[in-house]
């Protein structure tokens, strides 16, 4: 098949992790610059925001199809909605950097001969700032590997409504309870949901459907993940007495 567009580009992306990685390694100065036009603010890739913005592209690729219109406004559109709804819950800019605006515009694949020189800059300015959330994103994917999947595949996998939320939050409590469940889990590197199920009375399908996820959360809440587990207090309110 012959890819003319970034349309057919990010459909064929989404097909295996390789070309996934390829393909938001091309358009990382997208992902920056739309980052910056959400902060108004130059944004690393020892920033959250850089976190946030490309596990939103992530999900963008994951998510598209031709009825949603050309992939690059779409993809704007996830990353602006996913940083919006980063600030509202109160966190702040961090790790603060001037650069002119225009750094942010032009793509290599649009033709614009500076565009490799720009996203260069980009990421010079990103080894400047040390970040501990970053180092826990990392530490944690290499955990996930383990298990068949990355942090960033959990943005297509996370429960959306507050059902289930509660839900994934019982399950993930029953692991971390149990400290056999636990072990087997870790060892074997699958989920036991069928001794899940009799603990918390949840049905197949809804642990089934949020595995990477339940496993992701057990692991995070049973590790050193201080910052990451903030986006997870739910599910310590769960473990409360």
């Amino acid at each position: 098949m012959i890819i003319v567009n970034i349309n057919d580009e990010a459909i064929e992306a989404a097909k295996d992790e390789k070309s996934l990685e390829k393909f938001i390694k091309k358009h990382e100065l997208f992902i920056l610059r739309e980052a910056f036009r959400v902060t108004k603010r130059f944004v690393s890739k020892s920033d959250d925001e850089w976190s946030i913005a490309l596990i939103a592209f992530h999900q963008a690729v994951k998510s598209y199809t031709p009825e949603r219109g050309n992939f690059k406004s779409f993809a704007a559109l996830i990353i602006k909605s996913r940083l919006t709804d980063y600030y509202r819950t109160g966190k702040k800019y961090s790790n603060e950097m001037n650069v002119a605006p225009d750094t942010f515009d032009g793509d290599p694949e649009d033709g614009d001969p500076e565009a490799e020189f720009k996203l260069s800059v980009a990421r010079a300015g990103a080894v400047s700032h040390e970040n501990p959330a970053k180092d826990e994103i990392e530490a944690l994917n290499s955990v996930f590997a383990a298990y068949g999947f990355s942090f960033y595949d959990l943005s297509g996998c996370s429960p959306k409504k507050d059902k289930a939320k509660r839900d994934c939050a019982k399950a993930v409590a029953a692991v971390l309870r149990d400290e056999s469940l636990l072990n087997e889990l870790q060892t074997k590197k699958l989920l036991p949901i069928a001794k899940i199920m009799n603990i918390t009375g949840l049905p197949r399908k809804i642990i089934e459907n949020h595995r990477k996820y339940i496993i992701a959360a057990v692991e995070i809440m049973n590790g050193d993940y201080p910052l990451v587990q903030e986006y997870m207090k739910y599910i310590r309110e769960e473990m409360s007495p």
